[in-house]
């Protein structure tokens, strides 16, 4: 390794770190010594003792007696993650940038810095993403998740390893993350609320492989069609099969966002339509308390900062409003 002092303590952090991500060095694993390490790398013990103390800052290594520097081996929150907050998301969505203006204005407030990593629904770019801002010492994320092919595993790990992390609204993780979401519950309950009360039939329109929160979308429709007495009919399908519905088998159609509800609203203007965003006018619609929920990520992980070994996961669902159909 060539450099200054400093360089060397950074360069040598950094390979340990991706060393531990990879599984060289397994969770609860104990670190080569200082002796052993400057001498397989031709360092200082110095610089070893500098680097294994910043990973134990990060919460990445912690020192056991009797044991020496080893690999974190329990989830907790980190204590000393700074001010900088990555944020993984797709930015082909218009709900999603709603939400990064959100964000980037909380963080904002509080004097922080929001780095934007666009990941494309891609679970091995996300993952990438992820890795690369936590070794270049970005210690809180916050992750709208890609859903298909997730790379639990490794965020689980970047937990373990120190990171104070937050899930929005797609996937509801394990007890490894807090998340934020819309009451979904609340959502069909708004919106059935809003249909007439003499239907009979109706329709739900959801993602051929749908996210956690759409699941959660399609069981509370179909238990509000159970508590009125309506027939319920779910359908998963992709985009391009929208066309091979008939809607004017049913007295109301509701999709599973609003994205969905407006290519409905193309096929076929006249029926009863309800969508979830609240990103359309052309028929009722349920808008997410964006704001509000931004506000949430930010206080969770400033408790994640507070907690230290104490944390635990949260779940936090939050309650919009509805947007009416204008005529």
């Amino acid at each position: 390794m060539k450099g200054n002092v400093n360089n060397k303590t950074a360069e040598l952090r950094n390979l340990i770190f991706r060393e531990i991500l990879s599984g060289t060095y397994q969770v609860g694993e104990k670190l080569p010594a200082e002796r052993e390490m400057a001498e397989r790398y031709s360092l200082s013990r110095v610089t070893v003792r500098r680097a294994y103390e910043n990973l134990e800052q990060s919460g990445i290594v912690i020192r056991k007696q009797g044991l020496g520097t080893c690999v974190a081996d329990f989830c907790r929150a980190n204590s000393y993650s700074g001010n900088i907050i990555g944020l993984l998301i797709n930015g082909a969505d218009r709900f999603a940038w709603d939400f990064i203006r959100e964000i980037e204005t909380q963080v904002r407030l509080l004097g922080g810095l929001l780095v934007l990593r666009l990941t494309d629904d891609d679970a091995q770019l996300e993952e990438s993403a992820a890795i690369d801002l936590v070794g270049q010492g970005i210690q809180n994320l916050i992750i709208w998740a890609s859903g298909k092919d997730f790379k639990s595993e490794t965020f689980e790990r970047l937990r373990v390893l120190g990171t104070n992390m937050v899930f929005f609204d797609r996937m509801i993780p394990g007890d490894y993350a807090d998340y934020v979401g819309v009451d979904n519950n609340d959502i069909m309950e708004k919106l059935f609320d809003k249909a007439p009360k003499n239907i009979e039939k109706a329709l739900f329109l959801n993602h051929r492989i749908p996210f956690d929160s759409d699941k959660l979308r399609e069981k509370y429709f179909v238990r509000q069609c159970g508590n009125r007495g309506i027939a319920p009919t779910v359908k998963r399908i992709d985009y391009a099969e929208l066309k091979n519905i008939n809607y004017q088998e049913f007295d109301a159609v509701f999709c599973v966002n609003d994205d969905m509800a407006m290519q409905v609203y193309e096929l076929d203007s006249e029926i009863m339509l309800f969508g979830i965003d609240g990103l359309c006018h052309k028929f009722v619609s349920y808008r997410q308390p964006m704001k509000m929920m931004a506000e949430r990520i930010i206080e969770l992980l400033n408790r994640q900062r507070l907690s230290g070994d104490k944390w635990k996961s949260r779940k936090i669902f939050e309650k919009g409003e509805i947007c009416e159909k204008v005529q």
